[in-house]
């Protein structure tokens, strides 16, 4: 049987162990959270482009539908003539 110095001797490098293991755990929450962030980043700068040019495109659409309303009057007054 393990003298009583040996257990607590046993104890302690478990202890010691559990400790490393969350020291190495938080490092790689703390790397994740980095990473996490640095991809945030990227998604919040392609979700600005990308309003951007939904937004330039729908301008160029409203510009083409003005273009076909002038267009349709003038088909209604051509129409209207004869």
């Amino acid at each position: 049987m393990p003298t009583l110095e040996e257990r607590v001797a046993y104890l302690e490098g478990k202890v010691e162990e559990q400790s490393r293991g969350f020291g190495e755990l938080r490092d790689l929450i703390l790397h994740l959270n980095s990473r996490v962030d640095a991809l945030d980043q990227k998604v919040g700068r392609f979700r600005e482009e990308l309003a951007s040019r939904i937004d330039r495109v729908e301008a160029r659409i409203d510009r083409v539908e003005a273009r076909i309303d002038r267009v349709e009057a003038r088909i209604d007054a051509l129409d209207a003539k004869f």
